[in-house]
């Protein structure tokens, strides 16, 4: 029989904790989804589960403040703009039209055919489906450069990392990169093709990202800066559900 999961109380609300065991962590890892909502929290080994619920319970005035700070939710519902490849196009529903997804340029426009139910999802697979393109051919131009090979790539909806490498060679990436601008992107897929030549960042795995990109730092500053907001986008906004009686 499952056991419900831990939650914390955060300003009247029950937050979920979703407790992962990470035998390479050295210490506790606290993250906060705030359009699950949910309270992400890592730590070392099972027998340490008690001691890091507790270390997130110490920290209750920073998750409320990372909940408060979130961005608004951006759904995927026409008359919204999104900024594919960093650059704003407003979402067009044609209901008579054929199931597919067009983009066009004056003005810029991403046109969803269908039943608008549909919409949501059929925008976020076509995403998926451009971010994989976008990514691999510029992988591919990269691990050219460098004289790699890589294996295959994957998108998906990662919430701790924009990119990871394996040391067999797979890549994969967070598909919501593709609504960031084009040079950020480019950055995070040099890093992880150098991972490809150097599993470690050592000065000379940065010298081999510079290599493929020159500065990086205007890159991971947008990140820093503007990361977060890219999880808002196709996400409902939150309902009443997990209120509680104060």
């Amino acid at each position: 029989m499952e056991s419900t999961p831990p939650f914390l109380f955060i300003e009247g609300r029950e937050i979920p904790v979703e407790l992962r065991v990470n035998r390479r962590a050295r210490r506790y890892i606290l993250k906060v989804d705030p359009f699950k909502p949910a309270i992400l929290l890592t730590c070392p080994s099972e027998r340490q589960k008690k001691a890091a619920l507790a270390f997130a319970g110490e920290r209750l005035d920073w998750i409320a403040r990372q909940l408060s700070e979130a961005p608004t939710p951006q759904p995927f519902i026409a008359g919204t703009n999104i900024p594919l490849r960093g650059v704003d196009h407003e979402i067009i529903n044609e209901p008579d039209k054929r199931r597919s997804v067009e983009v066009y340029a004056s003005p810029k426009r991403i046109v969803i055919g269908g039943d608008p139910i549909h919409l949501g999802r059929r925008l976020e697979d076509w995403l998926r489906r451009e971010a994989r393109r976008d990514f691999s051919a510029q992988a591919d131009l990269f691990c050219t450069q460098l004289g790699v090979d890589r294996r295959r790539i994957t998108v998906r909806d990662t919430k701790t990392r924009w990119g990871s490498c394996s040391s067999n060679g797979t890549i994969s990436f967070n598909w919501r990169l593709i609504l960031s601008p084009k040079f950020v992107y480019r950055y995070v897929i040099a890093h992880e093709v150098s991972h490809l030549r150097h599993m470690d960042h050592s000065v000379l795995f940065w010298r081999t990202v510079d290599s493929l990109v020159g500065d990086r730092q205007e890159a991971e500053s947008w990140l820093k800066d503007h990361g977060t907001s890219l999880y808002a986008y196709g996400v409902l906004p939150a309902t009443p559900r997990n209120l509680t009686a104060a």
